[in-house]
């Protein structure tokens, strides 16, 4: 869902220049396991609900951002004599776009993206069944050569010094 929070346009932007932080006091929490990242920042949070006069304490969200992994089978793949940037740039069209072309309208162009329907990019079970061409002209399908997973990730990863 989505968070607000009001405050003064010029003080907002100079808080989020200075620090990164969009708010009058911002507390970050750095290290490598996102877990424990969320769940200090909850116990900071719940620390900070108990001070008179804190409003609107917000953590940040970082997770929940469904990622379709595609981990290739590669015993079936020598099988078919395909290797694994076949498959994945197979996927990454299908899913992703590819650009095709323009398609220029008076003084406008318009970049012709190539993707599967919205509905097959959203069902895992239908991406299973995408036809992987084989080098001997046949097909296979997807299932047949990688598993898919869809996970939830990061939804950023921020950074500070390097």
């Amino acid at each position: 869902g989505n968070k607000y929070e009001f405050t003064q346009p010029i003080e907002m932007r100079f808080n989020e220049l200075i620090s990164g932080v969009r708010a009058d006091l911002g507390i970050k929490v750095f290290g490598d396991d996102m877990d424990q990242l969320l769940a200090s920042a909850k116990a900071v949070q719940e620390v900070l609900e108990t001070v008179e006069g804190a409003e609107d304490i917000l953590v940040e969200q970082v997770t929940g951002q469904p990622m379709l992994s595609v981990h290739p089978k590669r015993m079936a793949l020598s099988r078919y004599g395909l290797n694994v940037e076949d498959v994945q740039a197979l996927v990454a069209t299908g899913v992703g776009g590819e650009s095709a072309g323009l398609i220029y309208e008076g003084d406008r162009r318009f970049e012709l993206v190539v993707r599967l329907p919205e509905t097959v990019r959203r069902d895992i079970d239908s991406l299973a069944f995408l036809p992987v061409p084989l080098p001997d002209g046949g097909y296979v399908p997807l299932s047949e050569v990688a598993e898919l997973e869809l996970a939830l990730a990061p939804t950023q990863v921020s950074r500070e010094n390097g």
